[in-house]
């Protein structure tokens, strides 16, 4: 057998990464590069508080790295690993797995790159936005990738065919800017209200506000009320500036009247 000493003394021992990756820091290891096998010795010294406390804490570390080694020895031998797993996996970790998605997507983009200057296009690094959209429970990751000369760090949000998309898809600072844009130009409609007609003012906010406003609605499919709010308030208004009444005039009969769905309905409709 060709088991090796390993001793925490003169410097911090680190446990072997191509057996089992770990951060726990033992007194002595036992290592067998053959059969990938470790062995871990937890010193305790007399004078250690809480002394039962802190063996059954390393005991208890110890036997889960020796599962953990178990576990991964067997599905190695046995090839039930998915090629694309990290996970059980001898040095691979998250921060591999991200490396290995982040050095498949510089080469898709290298790729896309490459065919539009073989068709005369021109690949725009200055204008090109990256985000990173995680699982709900996980945290945001610093994720970046290469394009070229220039290297692109996720952002919160990016922008696609005119929708700003952020990395929770909750679409708040989309629905944010809309309505901001909306309220700009119904105080322009307003203004030259006193000469029009209902029906010329409801052509009017009709091309320049509610065509906009449903304008890929059915990403909000989903969204909790609160999410939808603003936009619903700019269609209560654009309601009332049609018939030309005050804020505070009640807007369900006009949205009937106009046959003009609440936002939420019209999401549902285009479901």
């Amino acid at each position: 057998m060709d088991w090796q000493l390993l001793v925490d003394l003169e410097r911090q021992l680190k446990f072997p990464n191509h057996i089992a990756g770990t951060t726990l820091r033992p007194d002595i290891v036992l290592v067998s590069e053959s059969t990938k096998q470790a062995v871990l010795l937890e010193l305790t010294v007399p004078w250690e508080d809480r002394l039962e406390e802190a063996v059954e804490r390393k005991l208890s570390k110890s036997v889960e790295k020796w599962l953990g080694c178990e576990l991964s020895s067997f599905l190695l031998l046995n090839n039930l690993l998915d090629p694309h797993q990290s996970g059980f996996r001898p040095g691979h970790s998250t921060e591999t797995a991200l490396l290995s998605v982040s050095a498949r997507i510089s080469a898709c983009l290298r790729d896309i790159q490459s065919w539009m200057d073989n068709h005369h296009l021109k690949l725009n690094q200055g204008k090109t936005e990256m985000i990173f959209i995680p699982a709900p429970s996980s945290n945001l990751l610093d994720f970046s990738i290469s394009l070229g000369d220039t290297v692109m760090s996720s952002s919160p949000t990016a922008k696609n065919l005119g929708v700003v998309m952020d990395n929770r898809l909750s679409l708040s600072q989309n629905n944010t800017a809309v309505s901001r844009t909306f309220r700009f130009f119904l105080y322009n409609i307003r203004r030259t209200r006193p000469f029009l007609t209902i029906y010329a003012t409801q052509l009017l906010v009709q091309a320049m506000v509610l065509s906009r406003l449903d304008y890929c609605n059915s990403l909000l499919a989903g969204l909790p009320a609160s999410a939808i709010r603003p936009l619903q308030l700019i269609q209560n208004a654009a309601a009332r500036l049609v018939y030309n009444l005050p804020r505070h005039s009640h807007v369900t009969p006009l949205l009937t009247d106009l046959h003009w769905d609440q936002e939420g309905g019209d999401i549902r409709f285009r479901e």
